[in-house]
C-alpha cells in the first residue's frame, strides 16, 4: 500500500470577515453616491469616495489572503505580497491575546501572521502540529 501524502492545509479569511469587508465597501460607496447627488463634489464627498476605494481594496485583500502549510514551507499571502518560509528556518509558534499568532525563526526574528478571523489558539495549535509533523 502506498504511503499517503500529508495533507496541505490552507487557512483563508473567515466568511464573516469577508461579509463585513464587503458591507463596509458597499456602505461607503453608497454614502459617496448619496453625498455626490446631494452636495456635489464637496470635501466630504471626496473623502467618502476615497474611503470607499480603500474599503474595496480591503475587501479584495480578504479574498486573496491565505496561509498555506505545505510539506516543506509556510506560504503567507496577504493581498499583493506573498512570502515563503522554508520549514527548516522556523523554530516555534506562539500567540497572545490581542496580538495574534507569531512564528519564531531560527535566527531569532519573528513573523507576525495576518489576522484571518480564526481563534489565535487554534491557529497556533495547527501550525505547531505542522511544525512537529514536518520536523
Amino acid at each position: 500500500m502506498a504511503a499517503r501524502a500529508a495533507p496541505q492545509t490552507f487557512f483563508r479569511v473567515r466568511p464573516h470577515m469577508k461579509v463585513l469587508a464587503l458591507f463596509a465597501a458597499l456602505m461607503l460607496a453608497g454614502a459617496a453616491a448619496y453625498l455626490l447627488m446631494k452636495h456635489g463634489l464637496a470635501p466630504t464627498t471626496l473623502l467618502s469616495g476615497a474611503l470607499s476605494v480603500l474599503a474595496a481594496l480591503g475587501f479584495a485583500q480578504t479574498l486573496l489572503a491565505y496561509i498555506h502549510l505545505q510539506d516543506d514551507a509556510l506560504v503567507i499571502s496577504s493581498g499583493l505580497t506573498k512570502r515563503r518560509y522554508d520549514r527548516a528556518s522556523l523554530e516555534s509558534v506562539t500567540w497572545e491575546a490581542g496580538s495574534g499568532v507569531s512564528i519564531k525563526k531560527v535566527d531569532g526574528s519573528w513573523i507576525k501572521l495576518p489576522e484571518m478571523g480564526y481563534n489565535s489558539q487554534s491557529l497556533s495549535n495547527s501550525i505547531r502540529a505542522w511544525l512537529r509533523r514536518t520536523a
